[in-house]
């Protein structure tokens, strides 16, 4: 079961408490997770209807200015392509409640194929890394890294992974 205090985890850095304190934003996006058809449903479309569930939210509470009140007190204002990381983020939620099976391996690597979506590496290296020969998940540790920003799988890809 995908909890609303994950999707918070997930999203209290980029938002701030007192933002998803006055909100539903966690519980719509803990539901909606919840709610995907595995069998049936495309990631593309949950990814963006996440991403419009998150930019509806911050626009109204912000009254379209979407600047927000960090954690740490300072004011960040939220960029337009924020909305589809924080999206991809929430996505993992998903991908790491699946049965480790080679179909949703396979679906999972059709979807990190035809998006930029780094939480379908992440899932397919750290969570179905049994279907994964050596030669795979070095590839999938190389477009990590030089497609996404370190901050975003530094804490799942270690510097050993990386390719010689």
């Amino acid at each position: 079961m995908i909890q609303a205090e994950y999707t918070q985890k997930l999203l209290r850095p980029w938002l701030g408490q007192a933002l998803l304190d006055c909100t539903g934003l966690c519980d719509q996006a803990a539901q909606m997770l919840e709610d995907f058809d595995v069998m049936h449903g495309n990631y593309a479309v949950l990814a963006d209807e996440l991403k419009r569930l998150i930019y509806r939210t911050v626009a109204h509470v912000t009254k379209d200015s979407m600047t927000v009140l960090r954690d740490g007190g300072k004011w960040a204002r939220i960029r337009m392509e924020d909305f589809a990381v924080m999206a991809d983020a929430l996505l993992y939620l998903r991908f790491r409640t699946l049965v480790h099976s080679a179909w949703n391996c396979s679906r999972i690597r059709e979807y990190a194929l035809s998006s930029d979506s780094l939480s379908a590496i992440r899932a397919l290296y750290v969570d179905f890394a049994e279907f994964q020969t050596e030669e795979e998940k070095a590839m999938l540790a190389y477009t990590a890294r030089t497609c996404h920003p370190a901050y975003r799988y530094r804490s799942w890809l270690k510097d050993e992974d990386a390719v010689q």
